[in-house]
């Protein structure tokens, strides 16, 4: 499940005689954005259905859970979503020159419990998409003090997590293995997600929101194995294995994902289900995402003083600028009051003793954010 938020809907459908087939003749364009609602259902009430052809899927009853009507719902979610996914031009991504093969980027907004900016970086080849790597910076706020974690992870040898095209009743394997060292704890843990893919059914969706011909619906099940070990001694600590099932439906029309529904565990009643809208704009970023401006750095790599320039719409009443390593460390942070609209020139100096390497600044107040990734030598 790790590259259904941001790159599942990459999966372009285009329509052979009576079945749609899964191509990369289409991408959605530079400015796409997706937005999403969950729902907690009964499964006896709301079936997944058998596989086949020439389907019907009707979910549209689940309108009577909505305060309000589906149209209301979807104004709210444009005027303050709690997620969001925009395919981007990777040169503008976080990091993004760590990726320069990629063909394009998946921007992913969450602002529920935390904040996250994730970018996964694709590079489209002709049997199908791989999987680059990503970038994210994370904020999360305890009692007031907000914490950042950055992080870049390339692959050397890019996967290719989605083999095209692919034709009804096809399948594939995707495998994922991530490793994770706790020094303090004397562990590690190695992750390995296995996902048997089916293409098992295409027909009629009905939503609250539309109605879909041609919908694809794929079928997941998914193995995640935990195996976690003593650093010093190698002496296992824990495997934990966990199965699960969902499924997934496209639209041959809109190319990205209409639904995601999670079955429920061992000992849950209830599954959820995940309608996702695509959207011209989000109205309000007042919580999805800070504005976004345009900072430079020079010179940089950078010795004592990073020299920074940018420019201001409106005036403002403070601004952070703030220097993290690539663990998400505080190394520095300064505040400037009073700024006019217009051209802005500062420095931040670096403090005795910071070692080498790449770093993270970052210029924030509650209205817009920057980011540049610099070097310290």
């Amino acid at each position: 499940m790790k590259y259904f938020l941001s790159l599942s809907f990459l999966f372009c459908l285009t329509l052979l005689t009576a079945q749609p087939v899964i191509n990369t003749d289409i991408i959605p364009s530079v400015g796409a954005q997706w937005t999403g609602f969950f729902f907690q259902v009964d499964t006896l009430d709301y079936s997944a259905g058998a596989a086949g052809a020439n389907m019907t899927w009707d979910f549209s009853s689940l309108a009577d859970s909505i305060e309000g009507t589906p149209q209301e719902l979807l104004e709210e979610l444009k005027e303050e979503p709690f997620f969001t996914f925009t395919v981007v031009d990777p040169a503008t991504a976080i990091f993004g020159d760590s990726f320069p093969t990629a063909d394009f980027a998946i921007q992913t907004f969450i602002d529920f419990f935390i904040f996250s900016e994730i970018y996964s970086f694709v590079d489209q080849q002709a049997d199908g998409l791989r999987d680059l790597g990503e970038s994210s910076i994370i904020e999360i706020d305890i009692l007031g003090t907000t914490i950042i974690d950055t992080s870049v992870v390339v692959n050397e040898s890019p996967d290719l997590f989605f083999p095209l095209p692919i034709n009804y009743n096809g399948s594939f394997i995707r495998v994922d293995t991530e490793t994770e060292e706790d020094i303090s704890f004397d562990s590690k843990t190695v992750t390995t997600t296995r996902d048997s893919i089916v293409y098992d059914a295409y027909g009629t969706l009905i939503t609250p929101f539309a109605s879909y011909d041609n919908a694809v619906r794929w079928k997941v099940y998914s193995t995640e194995t935990e195996l976690t070990t003593s650093l010093s001694s190698g002496q296992i600590i824990s495997n934990i294995t966990r199965t699960t099932v969902y499924y997934q439906w496209y639209s041959s029309d809109e190319l990205a994902p209409l639904i995601q529904y999670d079955l429920p565990g061992v000992g849950e009643e209830q599954g959820i289900m995940t309608f996702y809208i695509k959207i011209d704009e989000v109205s309000s970023n007042k919580n999805i995402a800070r504005k976004k401006m345009a900072l430079k750095v020079a010179p940089n790599p950078a010795t004592d003083q990073i020299q920074m320039q940018f420019s201001l719409e409106q005036s403002v009443d403070q601004l952070d600028a703030y220097l993290y390593d690539m663990s998400g460390r505080l190394v520095k942070r300064e505040r400037w009051n009073g700024l006019g609209a217009g051209s802005q020139a500062h420095s931040l100096s670096i403090p005795a003793g910071t070692q080498r390497g790449t770093y993270v600044l970052q210029l924030r107040n509650k209205d817009f954010i920057a980011y540049q990734k610099v070097v310290i030598k």
